[in-house]
Parts: structure tokens; C-alpha cells; sequence
């Protein structure tokens, strides 16, 4: 289970390469892998880190998340030097840091989280205690979207949505719901961790206005998909703009 997810991991940071959403270190993911190391809990006494805040619902759970200064070029061709997983006490106020090596065992590892974790984990502490099925969470920086972000008719979520919605029939399908829309502001901090958090009550997925995309879903083959179906329609409508 854990080998194909890594692999997973590889083909979908490669996605991102390639579309070009993913420059120098931008982009990060992280996945809720509990469920594999049911079995195999390390002693989380190594090198714990304590955080500025309790996450109930990481209590006794364990987290896959990109390392900070990844580049989802260097994911996609050795993902395992990437990857960290965090293993959360009782209290879901500590975490230990792990790696694996081209055995799938753990050891304890220094590096550091992706930046954005604070996001992460305010969005994987909400999908747990509101008992979501998904346990993905991306974050990439789609080009088209970003564009689209720019323009007066992205003011407001509601406008959003009705332009992307008329230019391209597999939006309203596969995101009858829309996709929410955070204000530009500072990132990887509390703040905007919070004001997604809300947004993902009503959505899969969110965009950072003039930033990027964020997504969830069951596994990371479905968010990729509803950034892609998003950003689609992002680009007929841009394209559709400059031929009048």
C-alpha cells in the first residue's frame, strides 16, 4: 500500500512539472496515512516538536507531508528524499519526524515540513473531525486560475464561479458546488490556514487569490482532478476573452 502511494506521489508531482504549476519549490501535498501504520508506530519520544496549538483530530495520527523546499520535479523523480511523515501524540499537540529509505523502513529526520503547514494541518484536523472520506490535500500553483484571479471578474466567489461554470460543461459537473475564493494575503500563516478551513465547508476546492489552488479529496488522483477541470475552464475563458 505505502510503495503505491509513493508512487502516486511521483506521478502526480510530475503532473504538476509539466503543466508548468510547479515552479522552483512552489507546490506542496499531504495525506492522511494512518491507516498504514497501524501496525508500525516508532517511538515517538525521538525528536518530538511541540505546536503553537492542540489539533484534536490528529490525536494518534499519522501525516505524509512534502518537505519544506521540495521541488515537485525532484518529488516526482525520487519522492522518497521528499516526503516526511508525522506522527502525532495523544495530546495532538507533538509530532515526530520520519523518513523512510528504499526498505520502506522509518528513521527519525531533521527536515523540515512544507511551509504551508499550518494549512495543512487545519484542513486534515477539519476532515477528521467532520468525518470526510478525504485524506488529500494539494497545493499548486496553476497558472491559468492564477491569471484568472487577476481579472475584475474575480472579485467575488459568486461571479467566479458563474464565468468558470458557463465556459466548459465538466466544471458543473464535477464541481456543481464551485470552488472558493480566499482574498490575497500572506501565506503560510494561521490566518489564511483559518479562512480556508471555512471555505472548504462549502467546497473541495479554494483558491488563493493571485497565489493558487488548494483541493482535497479521497486520494491524490481526485484533488489533482478538480484543479485541472477548474483551470480548463479558467483557460477557455481566458482564452475566449483575448479573441474578442
Amino acid at each position: 500500500m505505502l510503495r503505491t502511494l509513493v508512487k502516486e506521489i511521483s506521478k502526480i508531482s510530475g503532473y504538476l512539472w509539466d503543466k508548468g504549476w510547479a515552479e522552483k519549490n512552489a507546490g506542496n501535498l499531504s495525506i492522511n496515512v494512518t491507516d498504514l501504520f497501524q501496525d508500525k508506530i516508532p517511538d515517538i519520544r525521538i525528536f518530538t516538536y511541540g505546536m503553537e496549538k492542540t489539533y484534536k483530530g490528529l490525536r494518534n495520527s499519522v501525516l505524509l507531508i512534502t518537505a519544506s523546499g521540495s521541488k515537485m520535479r525532484d518529488v516526482n523523480s525520487v519522492p522518497l528524499n521528499h516526503i516526511i511523515f508525522l506522527f502525532f501524540d495523544e495530546t495532538g499537540r507533538r509530532f515526530s519526524k520520519f523518513k523512510i529509505n528504499n526498505k520502506y523502513l522509518l528513521f527519525a529526520t531533521e527536515d523540515i515540513p512544507s511551509s504551508e503547514l499550518p494549512t495543512h494541518l487545519e484542513v486534515h484536523n477539519f476532515l477528521i473531525q467532520t468525518g470526510s472520506k478525504c485524506k488529500a490535500v494539494l497545493h499548486t500553483h496553476a497558472t491559468e486560475l492564477i491569471s484568472f484571479s487577476h481579472l475584475k471578474e474575480c472579485t467575488n466567489d459568486k461571479k467566479m464561479n458563474r464565468k468558470l461554470s458557463d465556459m466548459h460543461p465538466e466544471f458543473k459537473l464535477f464541481i456543481p458546488e464551485g470552488i472558493g475564493l480566499i482574498k490575497e494575503q500572506t501565506s503560510a500563516t494561521f490566518k489564511i490556514a483559518e479562512e480556508t478551513i471555512e471555505a472548504f465547508k462549502k467546497h473541495k476546492i479554494v483558491l488563493w487569490k493571485k497565489h493558487g489552488l488548494i483541493s482535497i479529496g479521497e486520494n491524490l488522483d481526485d484533488a489533482f482532478d478538480l484543479i485541472d477541470i477548474a483551470s480548463k475552464s479558467a483557460k477557455i475563458y481566458l482564452l475566449s476573452r483575448n479573441s474578442q
